[in-house]
């Protein structure tokens, strides 16, 4: 039976019609047929193959022999690289692409706050990239890299892990890390403020108060009060007895503190040694830093938490008012505790 030309070429025309309209469909998707975003991770080192193939199975693309020969003839297989990408399913080929390829698209966000210690640092940065907290430990103290990324008088980094949202690649290793922290650290430390009480003070010591600054003040509005306070103390030759300061010695950042604890012959016991501690006990952010180094005008000597829950404290200059405030508080918690 012979097949008329007319009909040979109506066939070759509706199939034509289907094969450019699959490629539009797989090349440039629409966003109003692209599904739930799906979580892709691009591994270091992996075959544009394997890629393809991956993204076709969680059907970000609609065909991986496609998506590979696109990335291939326009030169942009050597471009995309490791991350952790969202990516909406039905996405299609050239948008799929443009993802892979934004540079940025693929970083892995990590969020550090203030207040914490190299340790815990450590421990959030593993917990989002894949490297390991003991060895991010062991090169905030190593003297070599410390000396490589412009911290050559310390001899470890607590304090200088600058607290901030930060967006790394996903292949970023340990060295990467700290150095991008610690380069944003001194970025902030030359904006700070060259007046005050605290301007005599070298970067070693204003860090060191900060960071106390920081783990006292639950309240914004009281960091420079309680930075005054500590300056007074520090004028007068009074003992800081700041409890953070013992926790970081005995590595105790949760739980009551017991009185035998105190007792800690740790350099960083402010209860037993009167000055600074020899080196900050954690990371603070600017306005620590400022309040350090530009202090409240007030001659308070004491301060004790209010008992409500607030992070505010009772302010005090003798210590026979500091020791009626802290019955005061004392008393407040035991008759909530009764209700």
């Amino acid at each position: 039976m012979k097949v008329s030309r007319k009909a040979l070429a109506l066939s070759l025309l509706i199939l034509l019609t289907f094969v450019m309209g699959y490629l539009a469909w797989a090349f440039t998707a629409p966003e109003s047929l692209r599904g739930k975003p799906v979580s892709f991770q691009l591994d270091r080192g992996e075959s544009l193959r394997s890629v393809s193939k991956r993204l076709a199975e969680v059907k970000i693309i609609p065909n991986s022999t496609l998506f590979y020969y696109y990335m291939r003839l326009t030169g942009k297989s050597t471009k995309i690289k490791s991350g952790r990408y969202t990516i909406p399913a039905n996405s299609g080929i050239i948008y799929t692409a443009s993802i892979l390829l934004d540079p940025s698209a693929g970083d892995v966000i990590v969020q550090v706050r203030e207040g914490l210690t190299i340790w815990q640092t450590a421990s959030i940065v593993a917990s989002e990239l894949p490297i390991d907290s003991a060895t991010f430990v062991n090169y905030c103290s190593d003297s070599a890299f410390l000396n490589s990324i412009g911290f050559p008088q310390d001899t470890s980094l607590e304090g200088y892990l600058y607290p901030d949202t930060y967006h790394f690649p996903f292949d970023a290793d340990e060295k990467k890390v700290i150095s991008v922290m610690t380069s944003h650290f001194l970025e902030v430390y030359r904006t700070l403020p060259k007046t005050g009480r605290g301007a005599n003070l070298t970067r070693n010591e204003l860090v060191s108060l900060a960071a106390i600054v920081e783990k006292e003040a639950q309240v914004a509005s009281e960091r420079a009060v309680i930075s005054a306070v500590f300056h007074n103390r520090l004028e007068q030759g009074i003992s800081l007895g700041a409890d953070p300061t013992i926790r970081y010695a005995l590595k105790k950042f949760t739980g009551p503190i017991y009185q035998s604890e105190l007792q800690n012959s740790s350099p960083y016991n402010t209860r037993l040694h009167k000055g600074l501690t020899p080196g900050p006990i954690c990371s603070p952010g600017k306005a620590a830093m400022i309040a350090a180094m530009q202090p409240d005008t007030t001659s308070n000597l004491f301060f004790v938490a209010k008992w409500d829950g607030s992070g505010e404290h009772y302010f005090s200059k003798t210590n026979a008012a500091h020791d009626s405030l802290k019955l005061m508080v004392r008393n407040a918690k035991k008759e909530l505790s009764n209700w």
